[in-house]
């Protein structure tokens, strides 16, 4: 078991952070940031566990970051925001049945940031038990979820919108929500 009180990847402008956490938890008492002003990259593989308050990934401009959960007991847990590319290109890949949760999500949170969530295969899950923005300034894209939850009565945002769901089709600005059927859900 790892703790800290804040965890940061790639803090400066030509750094390198890269973490890859095996059958074990690291847990943040405060926040986990993977890409400050450099590129940062962490992976959580089977059994590898990290949790936070909060996560962001991408945070300044020309910060790069990425983070991969990948095979069983593979978890991303943040009690409050998950935030993927604040103002730089942030990317969170679900796979082999990793989980990631989170209050509220914002992918792409300012004009110049790209936030992508991609969450694939049986058994993998992303949960938002609040609210998730998607394309709030940026470009945000969610792809192929094969299990994607928004909290009873919360918000979809979309270019900064909010649209409830569930809807069948909503089209707003650039970006367009349709049945949780019809992904991937982007908004530019």
């Amino acid at each position: 078991t790892i703790q800290a009180v804040n965890t940061t990847l790639g803090l400066a402008d030509d750094s390198d952070g890269i973490v890859d956490v095996n059958a074990t938890t690291w847990t943040n008492s405060q926040s986990l940031t993977v890409g400050a002003g450099g590129a940062g990259e962490l992976n959580l593989n089977a059994n590898g566990v990290m949790g936070a308050v909060s996560t962001t990934v991408g945070e300044l401009a020309n910060s790069y970051g990425i983070v991969t959960a990948a095979g069983a007991g593979a978890l991303l847990s943040n009690s409050d925001f998950l935030i993927v590319g604040k103002a730089g290109y942030g990317e969170l890949y679900l796979s082999g049945t990793a989980t990631a949760s989170n209050t509220y999500a914002v992918l792409a949170g300012t004009s110049a940031a790209t936030g992508i969530v991609s969450v694939a295969g049986a058994g993998t899950m992303w949960t938002n038990s609040g609210d998730l923005t998607v394309g709030d300034a940026g470009i945000g894209d969610v792809t192929d979820p094969a299990a994607f939850f928004l909290g009873s009565g919360t918000g979809f945002r979309l270019n900064g919108v909010v649209v409830f769901a569930p809807v069948l089709r909503s089209d707003v600005g650039q970006g367009v929500l349709a049945q949780v059927a019809a992904w991937p859900i982007r908004g530019r």
